[in-house]
């Protein structure tokens, strides 16, 4: 599958220079996968940020929606605790 899209990559704020803070909002970095989610009633796609298709690696994200959803975040995997 050839990438749909690409995601904006966090750039170090030293390289950024003055932010208006009304305009934008930070949050702490998690470290996880980066990736895109695609949900709809035909099932759920995952792309890496590199474009490749992870689907198959993440099997318990997979489900079907009622309506389309585009999702762009991390998979986070927690200790269990």
């Amino acid at each position: 599958m050839e990438a749909l899209y690409y995601p904006m990559l966090a750039k170090n704020l030293k390289d950024v220079g003055s932010i208006d803070y009304i305009d934008y909002y930070a949050n702490i970095k998690l470290d996880g996968i980066r990736n895109f989610g695609f949900l709809s009633n035909a099932g759920t796609v995952l792309q890496a940020r590199s474009g490749s298709n992870i689907t198959d690696k993440y099997p318990e994200l997979q489900t079907k929606t009622e309506h389309t959803i585009f999702l762009d975040g991390e998979i986070i995997i927690g200790s269990g605790t």
